[in-house]
């Protein structure tokens, strides 16, 4: 733990994390971390959640990644991936979790995979329905959570369940970039596959030859 404290500490002054804070900081040395431990939660399934549909930005969606086991969806794991609607409770299934392994804490410490089959669906009705009621109740527990404009910002919830409980593990605004957002290139870029958003394919159909 104290080497690993010692990592952590020493982790700003690298050369990929200098140079990062280069092009955005006068005086990029001026950084000065700080280390917090925390007990560990065994969740039995755990994810991230934003409160806004990340592809459109309405905020009367959430979009839901999750996936069995501890850190789940957040290092690059097959996961499920829903948008949840805040209005009606609807259930938009995106991607679903295939992953073979699963995160388990460790007795000795740290995290272990072991083999896990991939569920048909990870989160279940009562949990989505906490998911809901959580993010619905959000702008008035949370209050201070503000963007650079004063406006409320959606926030990047990392959370887990255990025994069919809701755990929040780390609450923060959720990192855009307005100068990537605003860039016409970009927008442009984007366009064409809003054209087709609505577009279905048929998976068992013999693909068409190129024109």
């Amino acid at each position: 733990m104290l080497v690993a404290v010692k990592q952590v500490w020493a982790s700003p002054f690298t050369e990929r994390a200098f140079g990062w804070r280069q092009g955005l900081m006068d005086q990029p040395e001026q950084v000065y971390a700080s280390v917090l431990l925390h007990r560990s939660v065994p969740n039995e399934k755990s994810g991230v959640m934003v409160t806004a549909n990340l592809d459109s930005g309405n905020r009367d969606e959430i979009t839901v990644v999750i996936n069995l086991g501890v850190s789940g969806a957040v290092d690059g794991q097959a996961a499920e991936t829903l948008i949840l609607s805040l209005k009606t409770g609807a259930v938009r299934l995106l991607a679903s979790a295939t992953a073979r392994t699963r995160r388990v804490l460790a007795p000795e410490g740290g995290v272990r995979e072991v083999r896990s089959d991939a569920p048909d669906a990870v989160l279940q009705p009562d949990e989505i329905k906490q998911l809901l009621g959580f993010v619905r109740a959000f702008p008035k527990d949370y209050p201070g959570l503000k963007d650079s404009e004063g406006r409320p910002a959606p926030a990047d919830i990392e959370f887990g369940f255990v025994r069919g409980r809701l755990m929040l593990l780390q609450i923060r605004p959720v990192a855009q970039s307005l100068q990537t957002s605003r860039n016409q290139y970009l927008i442009g870029l984007d366009a064409g596959m809003h054209k087709t958003a609505g577009r279905m394919v048929d998976l068992r159909a013999v693909p068409e030859s190129p024109a």
